[in-house]
């Protein structure tokens, strides 16, 4: 059902301050990239490549100029992936448990395996390893750097199916949850606070941009950008309806939106 809070919202955030008035953007490519409509993850590298994971076999590799290749077809529910800055990337395999890197080639290597639970969103420390969304459990995992075994280091009965994971500049974990609305952000020094309550379930994947936190709601068809150091939260995309359709908020319109990344600079965030 259409949610009446979305689709009369206005361009302030929770705090009554005010909050752009976004617009979507299509990314117009000339393959089509997946066979149900929902994208499991995506990243861009510093040359401002996208990859694509459709949530099923492929990880497509989309150029700046719309040009789209198949990187791999070797997938198994292909989830949240991650760039690594040299022509590498981490993928996720929700199914199978594991975690593989894959060169500019196509080729894949297997990354790291133990102690993952259906694993979703990747984001890399300022000190180089890894943590990982176990969407499966209610648990985040840490990956060294060059890959292998990986270990909880966060468990919480609040963690209702983790998927979005990102990191800051200061090495706080920003967490958002499918089976709830809330937020969360776990510190170095090992709190995890709630930093927000969107409105309903299904917050899906996240990327962190210059003291914001751009998050997904799946089922709401729209994206949210929260303020980690207030907690203010405020509608950016989507109107509550399922759609492809440009324009200001109240207006634009997309469907269950799941994947989400950002340009180098910080200045675009892709959603799909």
């Amino acid at each position: 059902t259409e949610d009446e809070r979305i689709l009369n919202a206005s361009t302030q955030m929770s705090d009554g301050s005010p909050v752009a008035p976004y617009m979507t953007m299509t990314l117009e490519t000339s393959q089509e990239l997946t066979s149900d409509g929902l994208i499991g993850g995506m990243t861009m590298d510093r040359d401002g490549n996208l990859y694509v994971a459709d949530f099923g076999t492929h990880i497509w590799k989309v150029f700046p100029d719309g040009e789209t290749v198949l990187l791999s077809d070797e997938f198994d529910d292909a989830s949240g992936n991650f760039a690594l800055g040299n022509g590498d990337i981490l993928q996720s395999e929700w199914t199978n448990n594991k975690i593989y890197k894959i060169g500019p080639d196509g080729s894949r290597e297997l990354f790291s395996e133990k102690n993952l639970n259906g694993p979703v969103g990747i984001a890399q420390r300022p000190q180089g390893d890894f943590i990982v969304a176990n969407w499966r459990s209610k648990n985040l995992a840490r990956i060294p750097a060059t890959g292998g075994d990986a270990e909880i280091v966060l468990e919480d009965p609040r963690l209702t199916q983790p998927n979005g994971v990102t990191i800051d500049e200061e090495g706080k974990t920003d967490n958002s949850v499918l089976g709830t609305g809330s937020v969360f952000q776990w510190t170095p020094e090992g709190d995890l606070n709630v930093i927000a309550e969107l409105t309903g379930k299904g917050n899906a994947h996240n990327v962190y941009v210059g003291g914001k936190l751009y998050v997904n709601k799946i089922w709401d068809h729209a994206v949210y950008v929260v303020d980690v150091n207030t907690g203010a939260y405020g509608l950016i995309s989507g109107n509550g309806r399922a759609g492809y359709e440009d324009g200001m908020v109240g207006v634009a319109t997309i469907e269950e939106s799941n994947a989400i990344t950002a340009a180098p600079a910080g200045k675009s965030v892709y959603v799909r």
